[in-house]
């Protein structure tokens, strides 16, 4: 089990408010769609940091693959919630970058 992360540990911040369409009848978010916010943050990180994910590739050559992912759901976000998902880039060692996000 991995220690939880605080809110100190990271250095970015993004929100994402739950559309309709990704809430099942009940109006929660359907759990397939907490991976898409994770890719918006990360995407979004690179922004903050000066570097559109866009650009990797095409200016040095970057590009990323998710190999695994792990998610512990808490408690459910409902239609029409704004979600912070904060973002950190936990360790580059040339290969693997692992990245942390939480919602």
């Amino acid at each position: 089990m991995t220690k939880k992360a605080t809110k100190e540990e990271f250095d970015f911040f993004h929100t994402i408010r739950v559309r309709y369409a990704e809430s099942d009848p009940q109006g929660i978010v359907f759990n397939a769609n907490y991976l898409t916010y994770f890719d918006v943050a990360i995407t979004e990180y690179f922004r903050f940091q000066g570097h559109p994910y866009g650009d990797l590739a095409s200016s040095y050559g970057i590009d990323f693959h998710v190999v695994h992912c792990s998610i512990d759901y808490k408690s459910p976000a409902k239609f029409d919630d704004e979600i912070e998902i904060p973002s950190f880039l936990n360790s580059v060692i040339e290969i693997p970058l692992f990245f942390g996000a939480s919602a």
